[in-house]
């Protein structure tokens, strides 16, 4: 059994020492015709953070009930003017459940989230 990830950002790369939000787009599919309880754990670095008010490097989603098909789900991320030049490395770790609620399979995936700086307005 196997767990694919997939994983588009929008925008592909954020502006340093500005205020940026990153909304990305998973897919996520399984290579059996049984059903499988998915979970995913994402994971941001600092000065990233997953909610746009406050310090938050770790969270859950709740997938569903995956039957040998796939489903997309969405997270932001978020950066305040604390973001320098550099290259961001966002885990996420998907993990899914049989019947008998034992874990079946995990499979982590890593996206780069690139941060430079840009010259012209600030927004």
């Amino acid at each position: 059994m196997k767990i694919s990830i997939n994983a588009i950002s929008d925008p592909s790369e954020i502006a340093a020492f500005r205020r940026n939000e990153v909304n990305f787009l998973v897919k996520f599919s399984v290579d059996e015709e049984k059903p499988y309880w998915i979970e995913a754990l994402v994971s941001v670095p600092h000065p990233l953070s997953l909610a746009p008010d406050r310090p938050l490097n770790e969270g859950k989603m709740n997938v569903g009930i995956l039957l040998g098909n796939s489903k997309e789900k969405r997270f932001k991320v978020f950066s305040n003017n604390d973001v320098y030049p550099d290259l961001f490395v966002i885990r996420i770790t998907a993990l899914a459940y049989d019947s008998e609620g034992a874990v079946a399979a995990r499979e982590e995936a890593k996206y780069e989230l690139a941060c430079s700086e840009k010259n012209g307005k600030v927004l």
